[in-house]
């Protein structure tokens, strides 16, 4: 005799329940190092991973790093040495994707906000 336990067997996690919206970090690296990214929101700073050189990494961004503050700053640090670098203030909103494109003269990195609307 077989038996199902529960309800709505065979539906997915997100039928009938909305997505919270996630913010996200992409990572182009044309440095001519590796370099270890982090994330700064006031006086938090936390390590979001490592971008090998020629390589896109993305990196969710802690809930806890926007905490209704509205900007955030990308600290990028080549492995091996090196001058890091810090970005100016970017103001940012759940939902969104900052994209970092590191360059070899870190000054002349970019940053850019695109809206992530579904499109992954």
């Amino acid at each position: 005799m077989l038996a199902t336990v529960g309800c709505g067997a065979g539906r997915g996690p997100s039928e009938g329940t909305p997505v919270e919206p996630s913010t996200r970090v992409r990572v182009e690296n044309h440095h001519w190092s590796d370099v270890t990214v982090y994330v700064l929101a006031g006086p938090a700073k936390r390590r979001l991973g490592l971008v090998v050189t020629t390589d896109v990494k993305v990196f969710e961004l802690p809930e806890s790093m926007l905490n209704g503050q509205g900007s955030v700053r990308l600290l990028v640090d080549p492995i091996g040495g090196g001058r890091r670098h810090i970005t100016r203030p970017i103001l940012v909103n759940e939902g969104e994707q900052i994209e970092l494109e590191v360059q070899n003269h870190l000054p002349i990195s970019t940053v850019m906000i695109s809206d992530l609307g579904g499109h992954l």
